[in-house]
């Protein structure tokens, strides 16, 4: 009994410290909830393909590009013309150390860049700078003999800490250099002109890359020689070719931005979500959580309206043309547009020389009569030319009106003196009556003659063929350049051609074979200003296997002129002068559009849309960059 009531206490003890002899309240406190999760921020941008592919080196197409901003942040983005850093820590610079310029000697066979940036053996008759030189004025021609010394620069980059690839695994120098190796690879389809210049690209330590070029490179433009860097511990295995084929570089590449590939659903949509190593992301950003890139076929939609109501936050230009734009206005669809005058241009180019005049010119037998040989003409040709038409009815108001082959943005074109090649059908017919061209029949709807003289024979008509593609919108172009044309009394008979067909090489090949009077043609200038594609030592001819010198041919115009021969070789040998470049910039822009081998006709405008389900941030609101912002974006809830 008394081991029993010992229990018993014991009992009580234990169980009441454990408040189960307690009554329970009348009113038990209820558990918390658990939270519904939020649904994920999602933002739909809009491209007009399928990107090509995702990998660096295989990539090219403006779709491409849009969606490899949000996989990789950087490396270096132009901001109001100027580079800005991002995943390393400053451009190198002569000034701070970060890169310097040594003398060596060099020798007849050795590995030099000339004054025109290309790289070549030393040998008898190469330009070159001389140690200490950074300009023409000071440039030499080797004679193979002397004793010379030349200027090999290096250039430090130190990047980052704590950028991490989307694996997790941390990004080092030898990323980068990985990448150099493999641009260097006769296989990777790129321009190796940085490559080529590069005499050795070696990483120091685990953050810092060295970069020396080879002797002769004068540049101030470091920020060319950071090659952007590759996941070596993921793809080392793999050689440049297999790269070029592999799914891990073409479709889901690793990468350091903001995002990176969740899905990629063929013909359809990219879907990324957010990478949660990214540099940033302890600050929130990126801003949402899914990022959708749905192709859209331009073909498939009528108006602007069947992008709206979410399935488009942001619409690229690659969808929009100039009917879409023209028909409606993105603001009755809660669409911002966003417009920046493009490099895309729309010339005519003029073919003045055609290769048969290259075995002598006989206006008497085959060779079609030298039209366009006076520039008077060229420029009535280009008087008579109704832009406002074509820009505003044609167009929409989606291009803007060109003086020059570079946009009116560009540097090269502050300070010039252009001539405005406005529609003046009257200037024109006293241009083309100084040059001989008359109606001599008295019948207005029959072409202009001419009274002739020792280039054009007597009666010969004001009569050229159009070349233009097989593109609708290109075609109506060109009816309206015919029609503005024949009012001025030059017949144009319109010959269309399959793409394909019009830029095959010469001499089969109509533009480069030089056979052709007129043609209707639309290019992509870039940046750049390659004015060595209207030297004379360009014009394609059977006597360089159709290549000219450098550019492949490019000059098929086959228009010459002596100074600006000279000046474009200036240029292109200017080194660190700027002075230099800018006045024989200014002085080439001017020829140009003096004696108009091409006339420019229309830039074409890029128009994003953006849509008010998006936060009314300047930080998105620049024109092409928009993409190197994608980090920021935000839904308009997230405004303040």
């Amino acid at each position: 009994m008394r081991n029993f009531l010992s229990i018993c206490i014991v009992l009580a003890v234990v169980l009441t410290g454990c408040q189960i002899l307690n009554p329970l309240p009348a009113n038990p406190t209820p558990l918390p909830s658990t939270p519904t999760p939020l649904p994920p921020k999602e933002i739909n941008i809009c491209l007009g393909y399928e990107p090509e592919s995702l990998y660096v080196y295989n990539a090219a197409s403006k779709a491409a590009k849009s969606v490899m901003a949000a996989i990789y942040d950087g490396p270096v983005e132009m901001i109001n013309g100027q580079p800005q850093p991002v995943i390393f820590e400053r451009i190198p610079s002569i000034t701070d150390g970060s890169a310097r310029v040594l003398p060596i000697g060099v020798n007849p066979g050795d590995p030099v860049v000339n004054t025109a940036g290309n790289f070549v053996k030393l040998q008898t008759g190469v330009s070159v700078f001389p140690a200490g030189c950074t300009s023409p004025t000071c440039a030499i021609v080797f004679d193979g003999v002397s004793p010379l010394q030349m200027d090999q620069t290096t250039a430090t980059f130190k990047i980052h800490s704590g950028i991490v690839w989307s694996d997790g695994q941390p990004l080092t120098a030898r990323d980068s250099v990985f990448s150099f190796e493999i641009a260097s690879d006769p296989t990777t389809p790129i321009n190796r002109k940085y490559t080529d210049q590069t005499a050795e690209y070696v990483a120091l330590d685990d953050d810092t890359i060295e970069w020396t070029s080879h002797p002769g490179l004068i540049t101030n433009e470091f920020w060319n020689y950071f090659w952007t860097p590759l996941p070596e511990h993921s793809w080392k295995d793999l050689s440049p070719s297999e790269l070029l084929e592999s799914d891990a570089a073409n479709r889901t590449p690793l990468g350091w931005g903001a995002f990176m590939v969740n899905e990629w659903i063929p013909g359809e949509r990219i879907e990324m979500v957010k990478n949660p190593y990214y540099f940033l992301a302890n600050q929130g950003i990126p801003k949402v959580d899914v990022l959708n890139f749905i192709f859209i076929n331009s073909q498939d939609f009528e108006n602007i309206g069947q992008l709206a109501n979410g399935r488009c936050d942001i619409v690229s230009d690659t969808v929009l043309d100039v009917k879409t734009l023209g028909e409606n206005k993105p603001e009755d669809f809660g669409f911002k547009s966003v417009t920046k005058e493009s490099t895309r241009l729309v010339l005519i180019a003029l073919g003045i020389k055609p290769a048969s005049y290259d075995d002598n010119y006989n206006p008497y037998g085959v060779d079609r009569p030298d039209i366009f040989g006076d520039i008077r003409t060229r420029q009535a040709i280009a008087y008579c030319i109704d832009r406002d038409t074509i820009i505003n009815q044609l167009l929409r108001g989606n291009a803007s009106a060109s003086t020059s082959i570079l946009p009116s943005s560009h540097p090269y074109l502050t300070g010039t003196t252009l001539t405005k090649y406005t529609f003046d059908p009257a200037a024109a017919a006293s241009m083309l009556e100084s040059v001989g061209w008359f109606d001599l029949d008295q019948n207005p709807d029959t072409p202009l003659a001419h009274i002739g003289n020792t280039q054009i024979p007597y009666g010969t008509p004001l009569s050229v063929s159009l070349l233009v593609s097989e593109s609708s919108l290109q075609n109506e172009i060109a009816a309206e350049i015919a029609s503005s044309l024949n009012g001025c009394g030059i017949e144009v008979v319109i010959e269309r051609i399959p793409a394909n067909e019009l830029y095959l090489p010469g001499p089969g090949g109509r533009l480069f074979g030089r056979n052709f009077d007129i043609a209707l043609l639309s290019w992509d200038t870039g940046d750049d200003f390659a004015c060595e594609m209207f030297m004379a030592n360009e014009i394609p001819t059977n006597a360089n296997d159709w290549l000219g010198k450098i550019t492949g041919g490019s000059n098929f115009f086959g228009y010459s002129n002596n100074q600006f021969d000279i000046d474009c070789a200036n240029f292109r040998n200017a080194g660190l002068d700027s002075g230099m470049k800018t006045n024989v910039s200014k002085s080439l822009v001017e020829i140009i559009n003096d004696e108009l081998p091409v006339i420019p006709l229309f830039h074409y405008l890029d128009t994003f849309l953006i849509s008010d389900r998006i936060c009314d941030s300047t930080e998105i609101y620049s024109g092409n960059e928009i993409y190197n912002s994608i980090e920021f974006i935000r839904l308009n809830m997230e405004c303040h």
